[in-house]
Order: structure tokens, then C-alpha cells, then sequence
């Protein structure tokens, strides 16, 4: 008794399903009005925007540059070991330098 109970519920059941499946589909939707959207302007400004952050980015490396040269070049004007280097190593220019020293 309780299979054929359980049979004719899942029957009546998918009958219900089946309804409600049909009911659906004929149901006619309607359309919803879809506002025009200008995608040229939205991509010209995502292509301004765009353009606006590699020039930024540019600009912010070209800083950093400027930064790493001026490191340099006050490390070079410090380096007294590289201006020593530079002078002349003649024998009347290390003799003349020894009688400046005294």
C-alpha cells in the first residue's frame, strides 16, 4: 500500500511539474525597452583615461630618472679617489703636487 501511495505521489507530482513547465512557457514576457547607450563616447573616454595613465606613468618614471642622475652625479663630484685618478700621473706633476704639500 505505502509503494503504490508513494508511485501515485511522484506521479501526480511530475503532473504538476509538467503543468507549471507549460504554464511558463506560453506566458509571453514582455520585452523591456533597453535605453540607447553612446559606446563610441564610452570608448573614447576609456581611450582618453587610458592614455591620461601611461602619460602619468611616463612622467613619473622620467622623474625618477632625473632623481637617479642627480644620485650620480653628486656621488661622481664626491668621488676623490676618481679625481685623483684624473689628474696627471707625469713625474713633474707629482713632484710639483709633493711641494705644494710642504
Amino acid at each position: 500500500m505505502c509503494v503504490d501511495y508513494d508511485q501515485k505521489t511522484s506521479l501526480v507530482e511530475n503532473k504538476m511539474l509538467k503543468l507549471q513547465l507549460k504554464s511558463i512557457a506560453t506566458c509571453r514576457f514582455k520585452a523591456k525597452n533597453i535605453p540607447e547607450i553612446n559606446t563610441d563616447e564610452m570608448k573614447n573616454d576609456l581611450e582618453d583615461f587610458t592614455n591620461e595613465i601611461v602619460s602619468t606613468q611616463r612622467v613619473d618614471e622620467l622623474r625618477q630618472n632625473v632623481m637617479d642622475m642627480q644620485s650620480i652625479v653628486l656621488q661622481f663630484k664626491n668621488d676623490v679617489i676618481g679625481q685623483k685618478l684624473k689628474k696627471q700621473m707625469t713625474a713633474d706633476a707629482l713632484l710639483a703636487e709633493a711641494k705644494k704639500k710642504q
